[in-house]
């Protein structure tokens, strides 16, 4: 039997078929692999360029904020200078100027402390520059609280004022830096200011911007600054000059004038309290011829420094002239100026003070108060009911408060020679014992037997 070709080939085809199935699959299999290996080529060259290209965008992202951090700073400090030029515009008062001053530096270059120190005015004091203001921890200290805490803060103190230029004291948890204060060519202070390491960030949490960096940051803008603040912290010191007394430390006479007609217009128009206050040492006179004039000359500053001390923040004392002192009370009625000055008075008699030689001295003061009123509003008509008011506390026996519109007092009973003269006590010191009989025989001598008058022949000067 013959077989056809075609059905012996038809026969033979599903065996061929099988042997190259597998074939088939592995082909496709290869070609899968390298287009699967072509595109992990591809992905991960895309990765490596999409890494590079985050890398130089992190850089990039990195550059821009430290340049926003930067113009951040020198904004920040730009509106800092700006505000302490206003407040050497709007504000004359020394302390309050020291202290606005140093709440802007600490909230500029977040420091934990910072310090003042100013040569004494005048060429009296001595050429070193001494504490005159120190904040920390949110508060400002002035004068005798503003003493270094350390000897380390006064030794950096010294030798920048010594070297005259910026000094630095670089530790391992904090840096501080000493800056000088000048204007006019001249060097009058220094200001020392303490922060956090830099590298460490104010609270020590490594938030820094590196050693060398945080330290010439801190120092310029701190150089920065003093330029400003200089000028304002020598402002008061010239106004000072014009408008303070440089015994007693209050203001002048000429400024009490000036300020008296300022607050009784402003009265006036806003029918706002006002109120007088005139003091006057009792016997004065008794001190400077008992103890001499720099004993009288310490007075005057004592009882000026306890009026000082004694009156509101916002009231303001002046030398009237001699041994009278004067304080305007904005916001006060008669009664309460009656109480201030009850303050002043109660104050200067409970302390004690000191001749030159360092002997105790009793001291009281008198005071007369009026308030502003359809008949004292203008400036004479004050000052002449307080005068008045001060008259009757004289002629009442001195060391007490009258105010205007009190009801006379009787007339005092006149003291005799015997009980010799009511301050100081002869307890305090045996000089006035002497004086005064020297004075009494001197008196007796002139009464008994008094000597013609001679005749002065004109003589042009």
């Amino acid at each position: 039997m013959t077989i056809p070709s075609r059905s012996v080939t038809g026969f033979a085809a599903p065996a061929e078929r099988e042997d190259v199935a597998p074939l088939g699959l592995a082909l496709v299999a290869g070609l899968l692999a390298v287009a699967v290996f072509a595109c992990f080529l591809r992905v991960r060259r895309d990765l490596d360029g999409a890494r590079a290209d985050l890398g130089a965008l992190a850089e990039a992202l990195d550059r821009e904020l430290r340049r926003s951090r930067h113009l951040a700073r020198e904004v920040e400090l730009l509106s800092a200078i700006r505000e302490v030029s206003l407040i050497a515009n709007d504000d004359v008062s020394f302390t309050r100027i020291l202290a606005l001053v140093l709440k802007v530096i600490e909230e500029v270059c977040e420091t934990e402390s910072l310090a003042i120190y100013l040569r004494d005015e005048g060429g009296t004091g001595p050429e070193w520059p001494r504490p005159r203001a120190r904040r920390e921890g949110g508060a400002a200290r002035f004068d005798a609280e503003a003493a270094p805490p350390d000897d380390a803060e006064a030794a950096l103190v010294a030798e920048a004022w010594r070297l005259r230029r910026s000094r630095r004291r670089v530790e391992p948890e904090r840096v501080s830096i000493a800056t000088l204060l000048s204007a006019d060519a001249e060097v009058f202070g220094v200001i020392v200011a303490t922060a956090a390491a830099p590298g460490r960030g104010p609270d020590g949490d490594g938030d820094g911007d590196g050693d060398g960096d945080g330290v010439a940051a801190l120092e310029a803008a701190l150089e920065a600054l003093t330029k400003h603040v200089a000028l304002a912290v020598r402002k008061p010191t010239l106004y000072d000059r014009a408008v303070v007394d440089s015994l007693t430390r209050l203001f002048t006479k000429r400024h009490f004038t000036s300020q008296l007609a300022r607050y009784l217009a402003e009265s006036r128009r806003t029918r706002a309290p006002l109120a007088l206050a005139l003091f006057d040492i009792d016997h004065f006179k008794k001190v400077n011829d008992g103890h001499g004039h720099l004993t009288g000359d310490l007075v005057l500053a004592e009882v000026a420094a306890t009026i000082r001390t004694t009156i509101r923040e916002y009231d303001s004392a002046y030398r009237y002239g001699g041994e009278e002192m004067a304080v305007l009370a904005p916001d006060a009625t008669l009664e309460g100026a009656r109480g201030l000055a009850e303050r002043v008075r109660r104050a200067v008699e409970q302390k004690t003070f000191r001749t030159d030689r360092g002997d105790p001295l009793r001291v009281t003061i008198s005071a007369g108060v009026a308030a502003f009123g359809a008949e004292t509003a203008e400036p004479s008509a004050l000052v002449a009911a307080a005068d008045r008011a001060l008259y009757e506390a004289k002629r009442g026996g001195r060391n007490r408060v009258r105010a205007a519109g009190d009801p006379p007092l009787p007339e005092p009973v006149p003291t005799s020679p015997a009980e010799g003269p009511a301050f100081p006590p002869p307890s305090v010191t045996a000089i006035d014992a002497k004086e005064s009989a020297r004075a009494g025989k001197k008196r007796a001598s002139e009464t008994s037997s008094p000597r013609p008058k001679r005749m002065r022949s004109a003589r042009v000067e």
